[in-house]
């Protein structure tokens, strides 16, 4: 059985700062800066075989294996460059052996997912790329596995600013 989940979402950091903030950034003509990061969020009835991402158009050398839950792993480690990316995320999903629920013994699942960053001028932030499960006794099992980003913005005035 293969199942694949899609999903399409901007992350929107513009709507984190005031007018006032993006005129100012324009007017200093700054240079701002992302990185990109993995964590795998999956419950315990999947495990993570391998993660495998795209960055506008190009591939990225850094495959993961194996991924440990909840550990952070460094997928870009050179900043993003200031502007919009497209992050694809190709993720392989095994099912673990479940003693009620035996025929999804050795089911795969890819999940992918393209994702839309936005590095800003006189910003740094952290992307991460979530892979999760859903929670639900209605939630099939193909349908059990998503992406998610989340998204940390520090400006130079502030200290720390987090984006849903």
């Amino acid at each position: 059985m293969r199942a694949v989940g899609w999903g399409l979402r901007v992350v929107a950091i513009l709507a984190a700062l005031s007018a006032t903030d993006t005129a100012r950034a324009d007017d200093q003509g700054g240079t701002g800066s992302g990185t990109l990061h993995f964590r795998n969020d999956a419950g315990s009835r999947f495990q993570l075989l391998e993660a495998h991402f795209v960055v506008d158009g190009e591939p990225v050398p850094t495959v993961i294996t194996n991924a440990e839950r909840g550990r952070d792993y460094v997928v870009v480690a050179e900043p993003l460059s200031e502007g919009r990316h497209v992050v694809t995320t190709d993720l392989l999903y095994r099912a673990k052996v479940r003693k009620v629920f035996t025929y999804v013994n050795g089911y795969r699942f890819n999940v992918r997912s393209d994702e839309v960053v936005t590095a800003l001028p006189d910003h740094s932030a952290t992307f991460t790329i979530v892979g999760v499960d859903k929670h639900g006794i209605n939630t099939p099992v193909e349908k059990a596995l998503t992406v998610k980003v989340e998204t940390d913005v520090t400006t130079p005035g502030d200290l720390h600013s987090e984006v849903p």
